[in-house]
């Protein structure tokens, strides 16, 4: 599966400097619209006054992205996977 396929948006930083990545689970069903699904939301890129991040390859191409560590997302399906290359690898 490709990143592409969960409809990601990246945010731009805030005016923290904080950056996120938003995508559609890769494990649930779909809605109608996009947040009537199981939307996850992950920060990429720390600000001055956030906590914990998730590692980002830098590239704003979703084709070439890589986020580490996996991703695990507590929803009903606990979908658990990898972001690699713009891949998802579930683990």
């Amino acid at each position: 599966m490709k990143l592409k396929e969960l409809e990601p948006i990246l945010h731009d930083p805030t005016p923290t400097g904080s950056r996120y990545i938003e995508m559609l689970c890769p494990v649930c069903p779909r809605g109608e619209t996009r947040y009537s699904g199981c939307v996850i939301m992950l920060p990429i890129q720390r600000g001055l006054h956030d906590g914990a991040c998730w590692n980002w390859n830098g590239e704003t191409d979703f084709d070439k992205m890589t986020i580490t560590p996996s991703i695990f997302h507590h929803c009903k399906s606990e979908a658990h996977f990898f972001v690699t290359n713009g891949e998802i690898i579930f683990a």
